[in-house]
């Protein structure tokens, strides 16, 4: 008989839960490892949620001490609402900023 994919879904759990190999996994439940890893990509595609990746390189910032030359300093004007900066806000800072609210 054919699982449908909520039943795949709960499979797929119980073996991260079982702390079994996979091959293991299916040996025991006899299942095809084929039919397993079908499900597991499959499902994923489906999935309303991105894998996310924790990168540990660190990001190389280069640090510029060049000043924007304000009065009292500025403000910007965004849909969400205003931004206030002073005026020793450096050129690499707003960059980062600007860039960062693109």
């Amino acid at each position: 008989m054919r699982k449908t994919n909520s039943e795949w879904r709960a499979i797929l759990q119980q073996q991260k839960d079982s702390n079994l190999s996979i091959d293991a996994f299916c040996r025991k439940h006899k299942f095809a490892t084929s039919s397993f890893y079908k499900y597991r990509k499959l499902l994923a595609k489906e999935s309303h949620f991105i894998q996310a990746r924790v990168i540990t390189d660190p990001i190389e910032t280069k640090h510029d001490t060049d000043l924007i030359d304000t009065q009292p300093g500025f403000m910007l004007e965004l849909p969400v609402g205003q931004l206030s900066l002073p005026a020793s806000t450096s050129v690499a800072y707003l960059i980062q900023l600007i860039r960062g609210l693109a």
